[in-house]
């Protein structure tokens, strides 16, 4: 019976907006570690295809600021970028889809989306700001302190 006051919620809200998400962006640290100085992600490469990907598919604000860290520290808001080992693609470095769908921000955002929930519930076992440690190192267990951080940075952009 939790779903129906988290639904009731979800439709009280506004749709976000690629507006929202910019300015979101805009308050994410200009890297992961050894900073916390805000950058100003919106006006970098793919920004604005990224924030209207994720304003489309995110289904709560908090969901959305969590795409916008993890799309801003994966590829720096490339949404063709590639890993040195070739195997992850896209914004949101993603392994084992096509590279033609992880580098189309609009399909990456609803692949990363769908990952993220299998993540969430594979780690349920984890605390709620680790709960995405499979997504980031393949492992429940690994990847904690890294998925800790971008949690807590998530959390943090959603105030303006």
């Amino acid at each position: 019976m939790m779903i129906l006051p988290l639904l009731i919620a979800q439709l009280a809200q506004p749709p976000i907006t690629q507006r929202e998400v910019l300015a979101m962006m805009d308050r994410i640290p200009i890297c992961e570690r050894g900073c916390d100085a805000p950058y100003r992600w919106s006006r970098v490469r793919n920004a604005k295809a990224i924030a209207a990907a994720i304003a489309a598919v995110a289904p709560t604000r908090e969901r959305a600021a969590q795409m916008a860290v993890y799309a801003a520290w994966e590829s720096g808001l490339d949404a063709r970028a590639e890993s040195p080992d070739h195997l992850d693609h896209g914004a949101w470095q993603l392994r084992g889809v096509s590279i033609e769908i992880a580098n189309d921000p609009n399909r990456a955002a609803a692949v990363w989306l769908g990952l993220a929930d299998q993540n969430e519930a594979l780690c349920q076992g984890n605390p709620p700001d680790e709960q995405l440690a499979a997504l980031a190192s393949g492992s429940c267990d690994h990847g904690r302190a890294k998925v800790k951080r971008r949690w807590h940075v998530a959390q943090a952009i959603l105030q303006p």
